[in-house]
């Protein structure tokens, strides 16, 4: 992966509340990054949010795309609590 797109999909993620992001790998036809804190903290915010890139356009999940971008890198992820 090139470096600017992990840049660019770091700085979405600082812009928004998280502090980082890291690439899972491929789902359809999206590269996508699981925006990520840092400070060893526990955060409650929600449903997991991704952020995807196409190879033109960055954006966040919408709706139902967050299950199944979950589904499909859910062992990769760091974020997922586990009870």
């Amino acid at each position: 992966m090139k470096r600017e797109i992990l840049y660019n999909a770091k700085q979405l993620a600082s812009e928004s509340i998280y502090h980082d992001a890291k690439h899972l790998g491929k789902w359809k036809n999206y590269d996508v990054f699981e925006p990520i804190f840092t400070d060893g903290e526990m955060h409650l915010i929600g449903y997991p949010q991704f952020i995807l890139y196409d190879g033109r356009r960055w954006r966040w999940t919408k709706d139902h795309e967050e299950s199944a971008a979950i589904t499909t890198h859910m062992r990769d992820s760091t974020e997922v609590v586990r009870y």
